[in-house]
């Protein structure tokens, strides 16, 4: 049975849809990332959930227990935003005591959970720093700590991470998806970064101009996306659109296998840039493609190659290890293939 129960949600602003109709079960535990553009309804699905904003339909459930109508702070939430909102005339104990006292707890009980949160977050020896006195990093684990120091039911994230820097984003995610785990908090959290949300996401809900797009496993989203949005939005691909003839897609003077193919009609595809092989003399390949090398980018772990072809611009990222890379100019003509099972199509509207 699901822990958190999102039934039929809709919220409008001055008659436009902002949410339709979202519904999602999460069980105790997971956590939950809410994936989308700006606009597309995630943060505003949150803060129903929070209490913030009120559903126009819909209900919202913990446990068995409707809260949909109850008040922010009767509804157990946990809540970390994107700004923060410490409170900068406390230092990070007295923050983090915030919640904790407005819950009625005596001053005893208090310090010791205050000291349990700040040890849980690696910031026992920062607790009389004002919020002034510390990195954004460290503000972050006060917010999040003074959140979990309630003992939510449920532990909300709008966006925590996207005030960092890279470096530091990368570091805290780790950080911040080993705690969910030791605590065992229930956890939606919204984001609008891929990687984020792979990364740290039991499932994900992609989200689309109000809706749930998709929900499925980081891997499930990313390797089988169910929409042409969801397959564009994450994470990035080579894009083709072409016709189907004699079980085949044809674009431009390519003609591309993929599997499960309708008899005919038109088609958007996209295949994943780390699925596309450069090919040597003699190599073979489900689908081939000619084209010339535009620019390559060393990135690290993976060379990002944009390759230009009939069928138009398109990236392709080979694995640094191997250094095959290294051999490649701007201009080189490429011979390109992948795997049949490798081509995703969509028809297209």
């Amino acid at each position: 049975m699901a822990y958190l129960e999102l039934r039929n949600l809709a919220r409008s602003y001055a008659g436009r849809p902002a949410v339709r109709d979202v519904s999602l079960n999460v069980e105790r535990g997971t956590l939950v990332a809410l994936l989308g553009a700006s606009g597309c309804g995630k943060t505003t699905t949150l803060r129903m959930v929070a209490g913030l904003e009120a559903p126009d339909a819909g209900r919202i459930v913990v446990d068995g227990r409707d809260v949909t109508s109850l008040a922010p702070h009767r509804r157990r939430m946990g809540v970390v935003f994107q700004s923060y909102a410490l409170f900068p005339h406390m230092d990070a104990a007295g923050n983090v005591a915030f919640g904790i006292q407005m819950h009625g707890a005596p001053r005893a009980a208090r310090a010791t959970r205050v000291a349990e949160m700040l040890a849980l977050v690696g910031l026992s020896e920062h607790a009389g720093k004002k919020p002034r006195q510390m990195s954004g990093g460290q503000q972050q684990r006060v917010a999040l700590a003074r959140a979990l120091a309630i003992e939510p039911d449920v532990l909300l994230l709008d966006e925590p991470l996207s005030a960092l820097d890279a470096k530091l984003r990368e570091d805290l995610r780790v950080e911040m998806r080993a705690i969910q785990r030791s605590t065992g908090a229930t956890t939606l959290f919204v984001t609008h970064d891929q990687a984020e949300a792979l990364a740290m996401a039991d499932l994900v809900a992609v989200m689309d101009a109000g809706r749930i797009a998709q929900l499925g496993t980081p891997e499930a989203v990313f390797e089988r996306p169910e929409t042409a949005y969801v397959a564009a939005f994450v994470g990035r691909s080579a894009r083709f659109s072409g016709v189907i003839r004699e079980s085949r897609i044809d674009v431009a003077d390519i003609s591309i296998a993929a599997p499960g193919l309708p008899a005919s009609g038109r088609v958007d595809v996209f295949v994943r840039p780390h699925r596309i092989s450069v090919l040597r003399a003699g190599d073979v390949a489900d689908n081939t493609i000619e084209g010339t090398l535009d620019a390559i980018d060393y990135t690290g772990e993976v060379a990002q190659l944009l390759v230009q072809s009939p069928c138009g611009r398109f990236p392709v990222d080979l694995a640094t290890a191997d250094g095959t890379w290294r051999d490649l100019r701007p201009g080189d003509k490429l011979r390109l293939g992948w795997h049949a099972a490798d081509t995703l199509w969509f028809e297209a509207p």
